[in-house]
């Protein structure tokens, strides 16, 4: 295979501007994703920011109880 691919190849200019073949690459594009950049704006403009998480309304212990495991159903269910 004659051609180079993924391995970072490009042009001076490509490395100083951090783009090749019109996309962001490198430096450039992990300080677009900095807390106060740019996405971090739209992200909060888009009400993606701050978001509340489901909580469900089953108690902790509850929940626990209702997730621990048992291989009793497999045995029971191979017996019958």
């Amino acid at each position: 295979m004659g051609t180079e691919t993924g391995t970072g190849a490009g042009t001076a200019a490509d490395k100083e501007t951090g783009t090749r073949m019109g996309t962001v690459t490198g430096r450039a594009r992990l300080a677009r994703y900095n807390l106060a950049g740019p996405e971090n704006q739209a992200a909060a403009a888009a009400g993606l920011a701050c978001a509340s998480w489901f909580r469900s309304a089953v108690p902790r212990q509850r929940m626990k109880e209702l997730m621990r495991r048992s291989d009793y159903p497999a045995v029971r269910d191979t017996a019958i």
